[in-house]
C-alpha cells in the first residue's frame, strides 16, 4: 500500500530559479518509495534492503550520487556519506 504524504517536499534552489515542489509517497513502513512532481509524473523511485540500505530496483548496490532528498528508510534522514 502506498500513501501520499500530506505535505509536499519543497526544494528551494536559489532566488533566480522557480520553486520546485515534489510529492513523496510512502510504503507501509513510512519509507519514501516514490517522488512525483506537481504534474504527478514519477521523478524517482527508491528501494531499500530490510535494514535500510538503499539499493537499485534489481537488488544490486545503489551507486548513485547523493540527492537532495534525505528522507529514506522508515522516514528517517538518510546520510549517504555514512552509508
Amino acid at each position: 500500500m502506498v500513501r501520499r504524504r500530506l505535505a509536499p517536499s519543497v526544494n528551494l534552489e536559489d532566488s533566480a530559479t522557480p520553486i520546485r515542489v515534489d510529492y513523496l509517497f510512502n510504503d507501509a513502513l513510512h519509507s519514501v518509495c516514490g517522488v512525483t512532481d506537481k504534474s504527478c509524473v514519477v521523478t524517482e523511485r527508491l528501494f531499500f534492503e530490510p535494514f535500510g540500505k538503499r539499493i537499485k530496483a534489481d537488488g544490486s548496490t545503489f551507486d548513485g550520487t547523493a540527492d537532495k532528498l534525505k528522507s529514506g528508510f522508515t522516514g528517517h534522514e538518510h546520510d549517504y556519506e555514512f552509508g
